[in-house]
C-alpha cells in the first residue's frame, strides 16, 4: 500500500472542550465516586481522587472487564489526577482521524494523552493495571519528551 506523504496526513485539530463534551466527563466523575463509596466505606472521596485509591478500584475489580462506561469513568478520574501532577496537561476536545475525543493535552503541543482509551486498551489485552507505574511514565514522558511534540 501506498504511504502517506504529510501533507495526504489527516490533520488533528484540538479546541477547548465543548459544553456536551463537558458534561459527558462530568458525568464520568460520580460514577467512579460512588463505586469508591460503595467499595470503600471507610475512604474518603475527594477529587482528583488519589492514585492509591484509583489502584484499589482496579484491584477490587470493582468493574467488570467489559464495563466500557465504567473503564471510561475510570479514565476520566485517572486523568484528572494526572492533570494535577502534571503542570500543564489540561482536557481538550481533539478531532482527527480516529474522530472526536477529550484527551489530555500537554501545553500549546502536539502531546496528547487519551486516558480511558489507555486504560481500556490495556484492559482488553488483559494486562496489569498498574496505576502509579502508569502515573510515573506519563509524568516521565512529558517531562522528558514533550518538546518532541512542539
Amino acid at each position: 500500500p501506498r504511504r502517506l506523504a504529510m501533507s495526504d496526513q489527516p490533520s488533528t485539530r484540538f479546541d477547548p472542550l465543548p459544553a456536551a463534551l463537558q458534561t459527558h466527563l462530568q458525568h464520568r466523575r460520580p460514577l467512579i465516586a460512588a463505586r469508591v463509596a460503595v467499595g470503600f466505606p471507610t475512604l474518603p472521596v475527594q477529587w482528583p481522587l488519589a492514585a492509591t485509591t484509583l489502584q484499589r478500584v482496579v484491584d477490587a475489580e470493582l468493574i467488570d472487564r467489559d464495563d466500557c462506561d465504567g473503564w471510561e469513568a475510570l479514565g476520566v478520574a485517572f486523568g484528572d489526577t494526572l492533570a494535577q501532577r502534571v503542570p500543564g496537561l489540561a482536557w481538550m476536545q481533539v478531532t482527527d482521524a480516529w474522530g472526536i475525543d477529550a484527551v489530555l493535552r500537554y501545553a500549546d503541543s502536539s502531546l496528547q494523552i487519551g486516558a480511558s482509551t489507555l486504560l481500556l486498551k490495556r484492559v482488553e489485552q488483559g494486562e496489569v493495571i498498574d496505576i502509579a507505574h502508569l502515573l510515573a511514565w506519563l509524568e516521565e514522558f512529558v517531562a522528558t519528551r514533550a518538546d518532541d511534540y512542539a
